[in-house]
């Protein structure tokens, strides 16, 4: 039988040993030293003298001295850009401008700085039960201290679990059992937190349901079995990076001349494992950790308002919602300052676990991590490398050859014509292998165009409008009040609205993507325009600055600094806030692969032709460069659709989506229900908290759709840098002037599809439903001198009812009411006017008139009464409150203004039940209120009743003239 030929195809153990170049350096035992760590001493060489030896130690004292000046430096700068960017971000949030809040912040950072020398952080209302303002530096330890055990604990359990699970995997590499581990991996690293905690809190609620027995806390505090979820939750994408670096790296160290060597030797494996794969394992195991530990960060607020775990998280998003900057910059440099300081340990630790790299800068660490980053994104191809080493895989290559398919040294042998043929088809071979031999660009595909056939046509699609809320159902005799759960009429459930989940999930698809999609162009052009100019002028203060935002937005959570900036350009501006906010966040990894792509670049001898002939430096990026770094990032872009995608994801679960939608009381005392009224797929999740343990399908379904967006985006980006690695230059023929014409033809195709399918188009069948005519009818009879106002008491407001259910009788609505009618009488107590009031200024100027100048004011309370006396403006502005039992009380008690007549804008008449006053005079915002007629309050103000009218800006004015 003829030998099976080699194949040319890159493993993927040599495509790691390429990326983060693993090489022995003589951990070994006695006798057993590779041949890189062997140094052979030159004979008749003297020792150095004692003066050489001091003038060594002391350059290395200097350049140590000038690392950790430099990284001191670094940390304080870091600081302070967060606390700048905490204090900006929350100003604008509060209505500031931009240059206002940019200066203001600056100011802010200044006066933080200076108080915390003093050991002051100010105060804050937001900690604990009663809401009194309490010194943010007290109790800062008590929180630091919960986050910090979620934190350490979650990584401690994924570096126990990840190491033995990629060292076992890597072990059977060439088996398909490490098949699961690998899969596993993958899928770990496409879960958002609040989906595993989902689906966690799920399985234990089901769990406890069998067996009749608490199996574990759901939520909430405490040092005990609290700490059970919320620590699995935040380890599952670190165990899924770690065991996946892990198996890589051990596979590419097990294959090392000296492992086997070693094993030749008859050393045991526990001392092979401790002296030689561990140590040569630990640099780039210990770099995923750090890098896990951002992702960490990430996840940690969704983690602690999930399950209520109080902690750095959970009071960042009150402090972030309610505007408490000092509390919120606080609790951010925590978090800043024990991310910078496990990265600078992780730093120092790289010298001790390789002297090689002992006294090297951060340059150096940052060129690993983009090593270990590329080698994460290998496990498409480590899935289909295990398959093609096993059994199964040999097999299927036997069962080729003795198909008889002849190999190509037998073609080729002796026939130049064949020969030439054969040449002509390989790339065709080529393109195959890489296409059809490439499971993550065949699955991410399909889920792509998946995907894609969703955003063009799901809107048209769907089963129920997305935009129909149904209330109470009467089914088989019997009411029924959504949510409904899955069935056949709604195969998804519905929301609390009665929305159809199926219908909002298809038609928002459309809305999520191309926010995502938009987010990652601007990031791209961000990421790519600073990386090219940072790697061409490598080492200029361009260079320095971009690396200097590089440190800080790793720094700083994305999700938080997301969200900041989200509410600091207006969250009810639409999509404009998120493009701008998601662009800003995540273009750090980007701008460091064209940064380190174009330093490769730029000695290539193509480049300095171009700049021998007269070629402008960005001539040559735009020209030479950009080409050659176009393959990689459309590898990019995809993974980065699934990072946005994830980030979206996790905004829509702390409630930041689009317009930042409505809150509906549905029911009396009832949590208030968070929508949008345009599907979108995170304005599906802002409930999960609150509903999902009740209605499990309302947080479920939307959550898969997330991960298998993501997931669908890593496989397709993983098949497409596969693609890119197999052919190389071949993907550029793809890329001209034909496929941009189609390209342009596809997106103004999408944008016809969008403009035909969708929301407008359910608007536009309303619209064409309106009748104007119609309108005017209903208008004319409920205006109608007959109805009286509609008030209540009135003949009027029984006619108006009557009308309009003889209108709903018309258009064939369900009779939902009181004995089947359209009618549910419900009891109001009101007062009305027994007489007409008198409003009189004592300034000698023309009497007012009652219903133009001035009009009853409709209190919740009764405001009958007589006041006379001096008037006096009050305008309030933010009023600090606090909760004790329940209710919400405010910081009012020391103002009493009993013998004064209050001038006051409608929003602060909120808070005068509080005051003690002698009457008030509310400013009409709109002339249209001094003409109405109101049914008045009859419920007492506890002792504090006092006269309150409408007064209009001419009435106001003439009370402030001096």
């Amino acid at each position: 039988m003829p030998s099976h030929p080699e194949t040319t195809e890159e493993d993927p153990v040599a495509r790691f040993r390429r990326l983060i170049r693993v090489e022995p350096r003589g951990h070994t035992s006695p006798g057993i030293q590779p041949t890189e760590a062997i140094i052979p001493a030159i004979p008749g060489q003297a020792p150095r003298p004692p003066q050489t030896r001091t003038l060594v130690k002391a350059a290395a004292i200097r350049r140590w001295l000038g690392l950790l000046t430099g990284r001191a430096s670094m940390v304080i700068l870091t600081c302070l850009a967060v606390l700048w960017l905490t204090f900006f971000g929350l100003g604008m949030a509060s209505g500031q401008p931009f240059d206002a809040a940019a200066a203001s912040a600056i100011e802010r950072t200044g006066a933080y700085v200076l108080r915390l020398s003093h050991g002051d952080l100010g105060e804050t209302g937001e900690y604990g039960f009663s809401r009194l303002p309490r010194p943010v530096l007290e109790i800062l330890p008590e929180i630091v201290g919960r986050s910090f055990a979620l934190l350490f604990g979650a990584l401690a359990l994924a570096a126990l679990l990840g190491l033995p699970l990629g060292l076992w995997s890597a072990r059977g590499r060439r088996a398909l059992w490490s098949l699961p581990i690998v899969l596993l991996s993958s899928i770990g690293m496409s879960l958002p937190s609040f989906f595993v905690a989902l689906l966690l809190q799920m399985l234990v609620i089901r769990l406890t349901q069998a067996t009749g027995r608490t199996v574990l806390p759901v939520g909430g505090m405490g040092w005990d079995a609290h700490l059970v979820l919320p620590i699995l939750v935040l380890a599952a994408r670190p165990l899924a990076q770690i065991a996946r670096v892990a198996n890589v790296c051990f596979a590419e160290i097990l294959d090392q001349e000296y492992i086997r060597t070693a094993h030749s030797k008859g050393l045991t494996p526990a001392w092979i494992l401790g002296k030689h794969v561990m140590r040569n394992a630990a640099v780039p195991v210990l770099t995923t950790i750090g890098v896990a530990l951002r992702y960490s960060l990430i996840s940690l607020p969704v983690v602690e308002y999930f399950f209520g775990w109080q902690g750095l998280g959970f009071y960042l998003l009150k402090a972030i919602a309610t505007n408490e900057a000092d509390f919120a910059a606080g609790m951010l440099l925590c978090l800043v300052a024990a991310f910078l300081l496990v990265n600078l340990l992780l730093e120092a630790s790289y010298g001790l676990c390789d002297p090689r790299l002992r006294g090297q800068g951060s340059a150096d660490v940052r060129r690993a991590r983009g090593r270990i980053g590329d080698a994460l994104r290998e496990i498409p191809e480590a899935i289909w490398g295990i398959v093609r080493r096993s059994r199964l895989g040999h097999l299927i290559a036997r069962g080729r050859d003795e198909d008889g398919l002849p190999h190509l040294a037998e073609v080729a042998k002796g026939m130049r014509l064949e020969e030439l043929d054969e040449t002509r088809r390989m790339p065709r071979r080529l393109w195959a292998r890489a296409t059809l031999g490439n499971p993550g660009l065949m699955l991410g595909g399909l889920l792509v165009l998946g995907l894609i056939f969703l955003v063009l046509f799901g809107a048209s699609l769907t089963p129920h409008s997305p935009y129909t809320t149904r209330g109470l159902v009467l089914e088989n005799g019997e009411f029924s009040v959504p949510p409904f759960p899955p069935s056949e009429t709604y195969p998804l459930g519905t929301d609390l609205l009665g929305r159809d989940l199926m219908s909002l999930i298809m038609a928002g698809a459309r809305q999520t993507m191309l926010l995502a999609a938009l987010s990652v162009l601007g990031r791209l052009m961000l990421g790519t325009a600073l990386g090219a100019l940072a790697g061409w002028w490598s080492g200029s203060w361009i260079d320095r600055l971009a690396l200097a935002l590089v440190e800080v937005l790793a720094a700083f959570p994305a999700l938080l600094l997301a969200m900041v900036l989200i509410l600091a350009f207006n969250i009810r501006n639409g999509m404009p806030p998120f493009i701008l906010a998601l662009s800003l966040v995540g273009w750090g990894e980007i701008i460091q692969f064209v940064r380190a792509e174009v330093m490769r670049l730029r000695p290539a001898e193509f480049v300095e032709s171009a700049a021998a002939v007269g070629t402008s430096s960005i001539g040559i990026i735009t020209r030479h460069i950009w080409p050659n770094l176009l393959p990689s990032l459309v590898s990019i872009t995809t993974i980065e659709m699934g990072a946005a995608l994830m980030l979206l994801g996790e905004l829509g679960f702390v409630g930041i989506f689009i317009g930042g939608g409505i809150f509906a009381e549905l029911e009396w005392m009832a949590p208030l229900f968070h929508y949008s009224d345009v599907p979108e797929w995170g304005s599906l999740l802002s409930n999960v908290r609150t509903y999902a343990r009740g209605y499990p399908w309302m947080g479920l379904y939307p959550g898969l759709a997330f991960f298998g967006a993501i997931l669908a985006f890593n496989l397709f980006g993983e098949g497409i840098r596969k693609l890119i690695d197999q052919v190389g230059v071949h993907v550029m023929r793809i890329l001209n002037r034909y496929t941009l014409a189609l390209a342009a033809g596809l997106v103004a195709a999408i944008f016809w599809i969008q403009g035909s399918t969708g929301s407008i188009v359910a608007y536009q069948q309303n619209a064409r439903t309106f009748e104007g005519k119609a309108a005017k009818v209903d208008i004319e009879a409920l205006t109608a001198p007959a109805a009286e106002g509609r008030n209540l008491g009135t003949l009027g407001l029984q006619v108006a009812a009557e009308w309009i259910a003889e209108s709903f009788e018309r258009l064939g609505l369900q009779p939902a009411g009181e004995t089947f009618t359209y009618f549910q009488p419900r009891r109001r107590d009101f007062q009305v006017l027994a007489a007409q009031p008198v409003l009189q200024l004592n300034d000698g100027g023309e009497p007012l008139r009652f219903q133009e100048d001035f009009n009853v004011y409709p209190s919740r309370n009764t405001i009958a009464g007589h006041a006379a006396a001096p008037f006096r403006f009050l305008g309030l502005g933010r009023v600090r409150s606090y909760t004790q039992l329940g209710y919400r009380y405010y910081d009012l008690e020391d103002l009493d203004f009993r013998d004064q007549i209050l001038l006051v804008f409608e929003e602060d008449m909120f808070y005068l039940d509080q005051i003690p006053h002698g009457g008030a005079l509310v400013i009409a915002a709109s002339p249209e209120v001094l003409q109405q007629h109101y049914a008045l309050s009859p419920f007492p103000a506890g002792g504090r009743e006092a006269p309150a009218l409408w007064v209009s800006e001419v009435v106001a004015n003439r009370l402030l003239e001096p």
